[in-house]
């Protein structure tokens, strides 16, 4: 079998015997690639879209079922919740807890996109949040979690968000009834 890739001015050529090739397009051109390499422990992003409309649906446990017990979970930023959180457990109990005690009602998360996935252990979801806080304020935030998968697992997670907006709801709602 003969492949041949034109792009602008250039042409690659590639003869095999090998019926399994797979062509993709990528931002930086086009890449050949063998089946057998596609067939990952990824999940891809309708899978993931499946596991994160969990939390769209306000259905925390369902996600949290495809997050590993010993996830690596970090916050980033210089905000209240920013930190390293070694497991579930610890990201649910000193992270999670405290800013949902803070909102006058449920979180409603949207899913904006989904970056990654498929062929690679990486994916990018971006989710914006909306929720009310005790004292009224507009929680408004957007989140994007990189997210590591392993086997179908979310075993590492760098997350991002509006750190003011999150310490000021804290400050004012915290511990408030």
């Amino acid at each position: 079998m003969s492949v041949t890739i034109s792009s602008g001015n250039s042409q690659v050529s590639k003869t095999t015997n090998d019926a399994s090739l797979c062509l993709f397009t990528s931002p930086n051109g086009y890449f050949i690639t063998n089946y057998d390499m596609l067939t990952t422990s990824f999940p891809t992003k309708a899978r993931i879209r499946e596991i994160f409309a969990h939390l769209v649906a306000g259905d925390a446990p369902s996600f949290y079922a495809h997050v590993a017990d010993d996830v690596d979970w970090t916050v980033m930023g210089t905000h209240a919740l920013s930190g390293h959180y070694p497991n579930k457990a610890t990201f649910m109990s000193q992270s999670l807890a405290r800013i949902s005690g803070v909102f006058d009602g449920p979180i409603k998360l949207h899913i904006r996109s989904i970056i990654g996935g498929e062929v690679e252990e990486w994916a990018v979801v971006e989710l914006a949040a909306e929720a009310r806080c005790k004292n009224g304020m507009a929680y408004d935030n957007t989140y994007s979690w990189s997210t590591r998968w392993k086997d179908g697992m979310i075993v590492e997670v760098r997350a991002y968000l509006d750190g003011l907006l999150l310490n000021r709801a804290l400050s004012e709602n915290e511990n408030k009834i």
